[in-house]
């Protein structure tokens, strides 16, 4: 199993803010993203259509968005609820067979019609640019979204629904669980519904520090997910190193994400072991300047000034400097006077500015000092 994430969401509106953001902080993170999340199913069922191809599936997905419309938009839910349940009648009597076959398509597509207009109002509850980012997330194939059977107006079967959603998370991948979420989960411990291994454990306490912690980067809201994308793939070296430091860091806690102390023990963490890492970082990419090192090579060689006349030092300190033909292209009397000597400083503080460069990178939390430094530039 590779880092793969579970989100799981209990709805609290239709729109999906909540979601984007959980999605966001673990499609950084994993290498694969499951979306536990009832208002997602509905999205994913309208914008691939099937309800198109089957009058039952139809009928379903009507009766999801009616309960998830229900309490901000009671009006269309008075109106549509008897059309459905006339709907229903039809498909549970296996008439709809027996229908002559015109008035089975003016059926069919009264249907269509109908999921078409209400669902309207779900696309308008969820955000337009919100579903925007989610379809291209789906239709990439960069993330999953679990299936509802039940809606969730009917409690007893979508909770119980739900909690299996939650239970497979924990045993197939990370799970990250949202505050409903794992309350739930701490009843169903404390009651022995179900029993954690340490294995299983370790994984909901990984997932749920390190979402902490991601959350923490700066311009993470307002990132698109391609910008994400990208920056994964350009820092997947160093993400290795990260999530190899993140496992240690979650083995020390002691508490699980449900419990009162967890917050307080990674922020905790986080004050004690990132802030002082990633300053660390920070100063010795601030210190490792070409140009820097260049011109304190040349200051400190009396030979070169005298040679150079101080041109090339001038030149250094200007951030021309990109190679030694630029150097011997400023100016013909680098050819005559101190031109090896030059070429040899401009070598030696490359060679250490690169070195430098890469044990830079080998640091644990190289990962998200620079994924920081890349979402502050692009956002």
């Amino acid at each position: 199993m590779g880092f793969d994430f579970a989100a799981a969401l209990v709805p609290r509106k239709a729109n999906i803010d909540r979601e984007l953001q959980y999605i966001k902080a673990a499609l950084l993170y994993a290498d694969s993203v499951t979306l536990i999340s009832p208002v997602a199913y509905i999205f994913q069922q309208l914008t691939d259509e099937t309800y198109k191809k089957n009058s039952r599936q139809a009928v379903k997905l009507i009766q999801q968005i009616l309960a998830m419309i229900k309490p901000s938009h009671p009006e269309v839910y008075n109106e549509s609820a008897p059309i459905v349940n006339e709907f229903v009648n039809i498909l549970r009597k296996n008439q709809f067979r027996s229908i002559p076959y015109v008035e089975r398509l003016k059926f069919e597509r009264h249907l269509k019609d109908h999921v078409y207009s209400i669902g309207d109002i779900i696309y308008q509850l969820m955000g337009n640019e919100q579903c925007h980012e989610l379809d291209v997330m789906i239709r990439n194939k960069q993330i999953k979204i679990a299936q509802f059977e039940h809606t969730i107006d009917d409690v007893d079967k979508a909770v119980k629904e739900y909690f299996i959603h939650l239970n497979d998370a924990l045993k197939n991948s990370y799970a990250l669980y949202d505050e409903q979420s794992n309350n739930l989960m701490k009843l169903a411990v404390k009651d022995k519904v179900i029993h954690l291994s340490a294995l299983e454990q370790r994984k909901i306490t990984h997932a749920n520090m390190t979402h902490s912690f991601i959350q923490k980067l700066p311009a993470l809201e307002t990132a698109t997910m391609d910008e994400l994308i990208d920056i994964k793939k350009e820092l997947s070296v160093p993400l290795c190193r990260f999530r190899s430091k993140m496992l240690s860091y979650s083995d020390s806690l002691q508490a699980l994400p449900w419990d009162n102390d967890f917050e307080n023990e990674c922020n905790i963490l986080y004050d004690k072991e990132i802030v002082p890492a990633i300053l660390e970082i920070k100063e010795l990419t601030e210190e490792n300047s070409f140009i820097k090192n260049l011109g304190n090579k040349m200051f400190s060689d009396k030979n070169i000034l005298k040679s150079t006349g101080g041109m090339v030092v001038g030149i250094a300190a200007s951030g021309v400097i990109a190679s030694l033909n630029d150097v011997i292209a400023s100016d013909t009397s680098m050819l005559i006077a101190g031109s090896a000597m030059v070429a040899e400083k401009i070598a030696s503080a490359y060679s250490d500015f690169t070195q430098m460069k890469k044990e830079i990178k080998k640091k644990d939390l190289y990962f998200y000092y620079q994924a920081g430094e890349l979402l502050t530039k692009y956002c």
